[in-house]
């Protein structure tokens, strides 16, 4: 009952509460090794891209020149400074930073799925898949501390679990600890 007052403004109104501040959840070591992996990736795909294109197949030819679209794109967003001759490069640096990582790990696991209904070839399979494995490390970085906090939930809940999440023992007016069954 405390805290629906707690809770109303001045003129009688409920207020939002505000949300937490966001807190940056990975190291900073380990998002740069994600964009450096992704700039590795886009490079890769790029030059994969080209490798493909060298068929008689027009859907072959099609499908890498998306792989090399897709790997310009990564670089593009993981790289900018990369592409800094692009006008462009500011605006979709700048929106690529406000995006979530889950996003950003759909993007990097959806988005190579596409050249797999055109031709699918050696070159076509390794390149997607270093695009999907910048998507699967921005789902770790999506994850961070949260599958700690999981865990440490689980082991809270076990018999015998740990310690600094129960009731400290109680003392006795000597500072002694009592034991209570």
């Amino acid at each position: 009952m405390a805290d629906t007052y707690k809770s109303l403004g001045n003129d009688g109104q409920p207020q939002q509460a505000s949300p937490p501040p966001p807190q940056k959840e990975t190291g900073f070591c380990f998002r740069l090794f994600v964009r450096i992996v992704a700039s590795v990736a886009g490079v890769l795909a790029i030059i994969l891209g080209l490798v493909s294109m060298i068929s008689i197949k027009g859907l072959c030819i099609v499908a890498g020149i998306y792989i090399m679209l897709l790997g310009f794109l990564t670089i593009l967003l993981e790289a900018p400074f990369c592409c800094q001759f692009l006008d462009i490069t500011d605006k979709v640096s700048k929106w690529s930073e406000n995006r979530a990582p889950w996003q950003k790990a759909l993007f990097y696991l959806l988005l190579p799925i596409v050249p797999f209904f055109f031709c699918v070839g050696v070159s076509q399979i390794f390149a997607c898949l270093v695009i999907m494995a910048t998507g699967v490390l921005y789902g770790l970085v999506f994850i961070g501390k949260k599958g700690d906090a999981v865990k440490n939930a689980h082991r809270a809940q076990q018999p015998g679990g740990d310690m600094a999440l129960s009731d400290p023992p109680s003392q006795d007016q000597y500072g002694k600890r009592e034991l209570i069954p």
